[in-house]
């Protein structure tokens, strides 16, 4: 069959869909990503073709409102919304989280054609879907448009996500928001948003245009929270980690002479580090381990290690290698909680130590790690080298945080690979209008 997967233009969003889409090559079928190209650098085409996937780009740079365009290129930052964190222990936020997605949506698909003669970035996919004969359309959970194209043509969809589903969270929450004060479920800011788009392609809505017609998940089901919205479905996965390629340097083959502690900040090359509302000096981050027995490798950019200054005997400073690459040797990880970083440290069994942000999910992902005994949490506001230095020394000398990384590791082996998912995915594309299969719920 052909495979359309549709990805939003950032590379943390592309790496959790790569080992399903090297699983569908590797089965016979033909896979092609298609994500809107020249956003970001690296542009995402680049990023794609490097994974050894057939890329599409989707559009051009003015398909994007103007105000998209402007927020992308730093000319106009008080058009970035707010975080679209989710916190599930907090339910007083939502509304505006939901306000946030959909701004954010507002930017990358334009109800109309965008100005300096743009084409909106739904009717690409629409063309796309129906010109390239895709059997099957698999998109990130900001990508909805690929499901209205995929509606549109008559095949199947669904989604495959990259962190928790706050997506179906928020709707969850507006439906019982819905329920309780007598208000029409239409009236949902998401939903109005979407009608002009869905009219325009002769389409109602539907809980499939938001939430697919399935979900692939990489959360084990004891993670995933339940989310009241009727036909809401989930195919559990496998988290198999992938955050590309690179050639080993010969200190990272040899046996690291002190334990080693990887330091990654995520996608940022600020030297000032925003974790959720704080904003921490990356030099702070360093001076953390000046006089204790490791190695930090710590993955700095030209700005931030200008700002950081002297660095300590035991710190070495790369400029980005693959987490896949560094973590074998680790024996801790200090990161910002991110979805994909938290999968690399769990697939390489390394305690971690979690300053979480507030982008997505990190501070659930950061309580689960610390449920399970695999590390502990720095809460940003509470950064000092030496309240870093003190849950280090936890992580590395007591064996609770090995064995809580051990238990995270067995709790991802009860889950399919993405190759074991594949048949399951054969079945659904071969009738996209019929029942779910058992497996399936």
């Amino acid at each position: 069959m052909r495979v359309l997967i549709a990805a939003f233009p950032l590379a943390s969003h592309l790496y959790p869909l790569v080992p399903l889409a090297w699983a569908l090559q590797s089965a016979g079928h033909t896979v092609a990503v298609a994500t809107q190209p020249g956003l970001l650098k690296p542009d995402m085409t680049e990023v794609v073709a490097q994974a050894g996937l057939t890329v599409v780009p989707l559009g051009v740079r003015e398909d994007l409102l103007p105000m998209g365009r402007a927020r992308l290129s730093g000319q106009h930052p008080e058009l970035a919304p707010d975080a679209l964190a989710v916190d599930p222990a907090r339910l007083d936020d939502w509304a505006q989280t939901r306000a946030n997605m959909a701004f954010q949506w507002a930017m990358n698909y334009a109800l109309d054609a965008p100005a300096e003669g743009g084409r909106p970035v739904v009717d690409h996919l629409v063309d796309l879907v129906r010109d390239w004969n895709a059997d099957l359309v698999l998109w990130d959970p900001l990508c909805f448009p690929a499901a209205m194209a995929a509606r549109v043509v008559g095949v199947a969809h669904g989604r495959v996500l990259f962190g928790n589903d706050n997506v179906a969270h928020i709707r969850a929450l507006s439906l019982a928001d819905c329920a309780r004060t007598g208000a029409d479920p239409a009236h949902d800011p998401l939903i109005s948003w979407m009608e002009p788009l869905l009219r325009r392609h002769g389409l109602d809505y539907t809980e499939e245009t938001l939430l697919g017609q399935w979900t692939v998940d990489i959360l084990r089901t004891g993670r995933r929270a339940r989310h009241d919205v009727p036909g809401l479905t989930y195919l559990p996965v496998r988290a198999v980690p992938y955050n590309g390629s690179t050639v080993l340097p010969p200190w990272l083959v040899q046996p690291a002479r002190s334990p080693r502690v990887c330091l990654t900040l995520g996608q940022t090359s600020r030297p000032l580090v925003r974790f959720g509302r704080t904003d921490v000096a990356v030099a702070d981050l360093v001076a953390a381990v000046e006089g204790l027995d490791v190695e930090l490798v710590a993955t700095l950019n030209a700005d931030q290690l200008a700002q950081v200054g002297r660095l300590p005997d035991n710190v070495r400073v790369i400029d980005y290698l693959p987490l896949n690459a560094v973590l074998p040797s680790c024996a801790a990880i200090v990161h910002h909680g991110g979805a994909g970083t938290v999968a690399a440290a769990v697939a390489h069994r390394v305690p971690q130590v979690i300053v979480p942000n507030e982008r997505w999910d990190e501070i659930s992902q950061a309580r689960y790690v610390v449920e399970r005994g695999a590390g502990l949490i720095l809460p940003a506001a509470e950064l000092t080298p030496d309240a870093l230095r003190e849950r280090l020394h936890q992580v590395l000398c007591h064996p609770w945080a090995r064995e809580g990384a051990r238990r995270l590791y067995q709790d991802t082996l009860g889950a399919p690979t993405p190759a074991e998912l594949v048949p399951t995915l054969e079945r659904l594309a071969a009738r996209p209008d019929g029942p779910l299969a058992k497996e399936t719920s």
